[in-house]
C-alpha cells in the first residue's frame, strides 16, 4: 500500500493496493496469529526434550509466544494470574 503525505500533514491517505496481498493471501492490517495447536506442540517439545525456550524449533511459532501461552496457562491452572513483576 502506497501512502501520499499532504503538505503540512502527518498523516497520509492510502493510495492504490500495490503489495498489499501478503503469505497465504492475508491482506493487510494485523500479522496472522500463530495457531494455538502449533504453540501447544512447542510447549510440549520444550518440556519433552528439556531444551531452553530459545531453542524451541520455528515450526512450532515464535519461543515468545509459546512462552506466553505456557504463563497464561500455568497462572490459570494455579488460580492466579500473575502479571510480569509482580511478587507472590
Amino acid at each position: 500500500m502506497i501512502t501520499v503525505h499532504g503538505p503540512g500533514r502527518s498523516h497520509g491517505r492510502a493510495v492504490g493496493n500495490a503489495g498489499a496481498v501478503g503469505a497465504e493471501g492475508h491482506e493487510g492490517g494485523t500479522p496472522p496469529g500463530w495457531p494455538r495447536r502449533q504453540l501447544i506442540d512447542g510447549i510440549r517439545f520444550r518440556v519433552r526434550a528439556g531444551i531452553p525456550w530459545r531453542d524451541v524449533p520455528v515450526e512450532h511459532g515464535p519461543w515468545g509466544r509459546a512462552y506466553d501461552v505456557f504463563r497464561r496457562r500455568q497462572g490459570a491452572a494455579a488460580g492466579t494470574v500473575s502479571s510480569p513483576g509482580s511478587r507472590p
